[in-house]
C-alpha cells in the first residue's frame, strides 16, 4: 500500500499544502514546525481520528471553519481517492464527510481503507496507561485487522448506554427489574463477541513480539501481553459456557448494578499487562524499556495488519531514532530496509539527517520541514 499524493487544507500549522510522495519519505526539521502534522493526517484518513488530539475541531487551523485531507492511495491493483473534512456549522455543532473516489461514504466504509501503523514517541505512557487507554489501543488494532469488529464495538457501547439508564431508572423506582432481562441477554451475545476478538488479535502478537523485542533490545528478557478480561477463566470455555456463565456472574451483580447504576462486568472492563518475563513492565521497567516494548509492538501489529490485509500497512515513525542507541538502531533500520525491499513505504521525521542510516537516505525523498512549509530537499 502506498500513498502517491497526500493534500492538506487549514489542517493543524498548515493553510495549504501539496505532496507527492515515494517508497521512503523523510520529514527533517527543527521541533515544532509541522513534521508530525504531516503523519498525523495520514493517520487521520486511515482511521477518522487523532491519536494525540480528543476533539477533531481542535485541527482545524487557527482562525478557519473546516479542514480537508485527501490522499491518492495504491493498494495493488486498486487505486483509492480518499477524501475527509470537517467543518463547524456553529459552536457545537460539526459535520464530517468522508468520501471514497468522490462517493460519500459511512465511517464503518471508510475507516482502515488506508492501513498503517503509527509510532509516536509519547506512546510509551501506553506501558503504564489506565485500562481505557489500552483498550482503545487495541479496539483501534482490531478495526484495522477484523471488519466486523468496528460494529461490534459501537453496539456495545450503544448498549451499556442503555443497560445503564435502565439500572439508574430501576434504582429511582421508574423501571422494573425484569426489563433487564433483555439487555443483558445483548450485553453477553455482544460482550463474549468482543472477548473472542480481543483473545484473537493479544494471542496473534504474542506469537511475534518477542522475537521483536529480544533483536531490538539484544537480550534474551521475554515481552508479553497478558490479557485480563471480565471473565477471568474463560480462556479454555466453549462460546456457548462463557455466555451461560457471564449471564449467572451478572445475575450475582444484579442488585450491585442497581445500587451503582452502573454495568459493571463486561470488555468495557477489560485490562492488559506488559510483562518483561514473570514482572509487570509498568512496575519495574524504565523509560527506555517502555519505549522499545511499544516499537516492539507497534513492528508487531504491522505483521498482522499485513497478514490479515495481505498488503503492508504504511510505517509512520514519528522521531523514531532519537533515543535508540546505535546497536538498536542498526536493528530498526535493518527491519525498514527488509520493509522497503518487499515494497512497503515508510515516513520517519527527524531534527537531524545524521540520526538515519544512510543506505535508508540514499532511497528517501528528504522534506524540509519548516514552520508551515514543506520542500522538497535537492
Amino acid at each position: 500500500m502506498i500513498i502517491n499524493n497526500l493534500s492538506l487544507t487549514n489542517f493543524r500549522n498548515y493553510t495549504k499544502l501539496d505532496l507527492d510522495f515515494g517508497q521512503v519519505n523523510i520529514l527533517v526539521g527543527p521541533n515544532a514546525t509541522g513534521k508530525t502534522n504531516i503523519l498525523e493526517a495520514i493517520y487521520f484518513l486511515s482511521r477518522t481520528n487523532s491519536p494525540r488530539l480528543h476533539y477533531q475541531k481542535d485541527l482545524i487551523k487557527y482562525n478557519n471553519n473546516f479542514f480537508r485531507l485527501a490522499a491518492l492511495v495504491i493498494s495493488g491493483s486498486r487505486k483509492l481517492n480518499l477524501e475527509t473534512s470537517l467543518e463547524i456549522k456553529n459552536r457545537e455543532i460539526c459535520e464530517t464527510k468522508l468520501k471514497i473516489n468522490k462517493k460519500m461514504r459511512k465511517t464503518s466504509e471508510f475507516i482502515s481503507q488506508l492501513k498503517a501503523v503509527f509510532f509516536l514517541p509519547s506512546e510509551i505512557s501506553l506501558i503504564d496507561s489506565s485500562p481505557a487507554h489500552k483498550r482503545a489501543y487495541f479496539n483501534n488494532l482490531l478495526i484495522q485487522t477484523r471488519p466486523l469488529f468496528y460494529q461490534t464495538l459501537i453496539r456495545l457501547n450503544k448498549i451499556i448506554y442503555s443497560r445503564n439508564r435502565l439500572l439508574e431508572n430501576i434504582k429511582n423506582r421508574k423501571a422494573r427489574e425484569n426489563e433487564l432481562l433483555f439487555w443483558d441477554q445483548e450485553l453477553v451475545l455482544c460482550g463474549i463477541s468482543i472477548f473472542l476478538y480481543r483473545r484473537q488479535v493479544v494471542s496473534f502478537i504474542n506469537r511475534i513480539i518477542d522475537s521483536i523485542y529480544k533483536n531490538l533490545t539484544l537480550t534474551s528478557d521475554k515481552l508479553s501481553i497478558l490479557y485480563q478480561p471480565f471473565l477471568s477463566d474463560a480462556k479454555n470455555l466453549s462460546q456457548k459456557v462463557m455466555e451461560k456463565k457471564y449471564q449467572e456472574e451478572l445475575l450475582k451483580l444484579k442488585n450491585e448494578e442497581i445500587k451503582q447504576a452502573c454495568s459493571l462486568l463486561g470488555p468495557h472492563r477489560d485490562n492488559f499487562i506488559f510483562k518483561i518475563g514473570a514482572k509487570s513492565l509498568a512496575l519495574f521497567g524504565s523509560r527506555g524499556e517502555f519505549r522499545e516494548a511499544v516499537l516492539a509492538l507497534k513492528l508487531s501489529e504491522g505483521k498482522l495488519i499485513e497478514k490479515v490485509a495481505e498488503d503492508k500497512p504504511i510505517l509512520l515513525l514519528d522521531d523514531v531514532a532519537s533515543e535508540l542507541d546505535n546497536q538498536r538502531k542498526d536493528y530498526l533500520f535493518n527491519f525498514l530496509k527488509k520493509y522497503i525491499a518487499a515494497d512497503g513505504q515508510v515516513f520517519i521525521t527527524t531534527t537531524l539527517l545524521d540520526n538515519i542510516n544512510q543506505e535508508i537516505l540514499d532511497r528517501a525523498k528528504i522534506f524540509k520541514v519548516g514552520k508551515g512549509t514543506v520542500c522538497l530537499s535537492n
